[in-house]
């Protein structure tokens, strides 16, 4: 089964746009939640839990490309030096994202999307 992850910028760009054919470590390390919680050793042996409960923008997206597309680097770098937002779509729900940083994790293109909301 292929999975592809939609990425493209907020305003319009001739080149701001691409489904990206993704790998499934994409979605093995992004499979992770949590939730705003602190926890303080208290003076009696025992713990303050501080929970504000739980926020998409905690989380961060690792697009993996399934193939080394040069294309694709070059759309991950074009995003990271020229964007602050773009808005990204999995099969799990629609976010606003930062691009973060892009590299080249074994001679695949990777892109860290810092999420700043979720959409649906």
């Amino acid at each position: 089964m292929i999975r592809r992850i939609g990425i493209s910028t907020n305003v319009f760009d001739v080149n701001g746009a691409m489904a990206v054919s993704v790998s499934g470590e994409t979605f093995e390390t992004n499979s992770r939640e949590s939730r705003r919680v602190t926890r303080t050793a208290t003076l009696d042996g025992g713990a303050s839990i501080y929970d504000t409960g739980f926020a998409a923008s905690d989380n961060t997206i690792n697009v993996v490309s399934a193939t080394p597309d040069e294309s694709i680097a070059d759309f991950f770098s074009y995003l990271v030096k020229n964007y602050t937002s773009v808005n990204v779509s999995t099969p799990i729900g629609f976010y606003y994202a930062v691009p973060s940083k892009w590299e080249l994790k074994n001679s695949l293109p990777v892109l860290i999307l810092l999420i700043s909301e979720q959409i649906v």
